[in-house]
């Protein structure tokens, strides 16, 4: 399951929502069955943006809160789909 939450001992699947076909948003319980590369992708892309405001805040307190640092801007999920991103090409010589 995505979220990663601790299940309770007594009733783990209360987690879990029971409804066949549920869109789960209504809900707010996880998915029982799903996809695994699915699940993977989707706990990649939120770690991802996670770290980007970490390293976003980090950059703020750095700075002492002037804007004078960097402007940084992540595209978690171009990251995502082309880990390899654009490549530099190496000046001749």
């Amino acid at each position: 399951y995505v979220c990663r939450k601790a299940l309770d001992k007594q009733n783990p699947y209360a987690h879990f929502c029971q409804a066949p076909l549920c869109t789960h948003e209504n809900c707010g319980k996880c998915k029982l069955h799903s996809n695994d590369e699915e699940d993977d992708q989707q706990a990649m892309r939120e770690a991802g943006i996670s770290a980007a405001e970490r390293y976003k805040a980090e950059i703020r307190n750095e700075d002492g809160g002037k804007g004078t640092s960097v402007n940084v801007d992540f595209d978690v999920d171009r990251m995502l789909h082309d880990p390899a991103g654009p490549r530099r090409q190496q000046a001749p010589g």
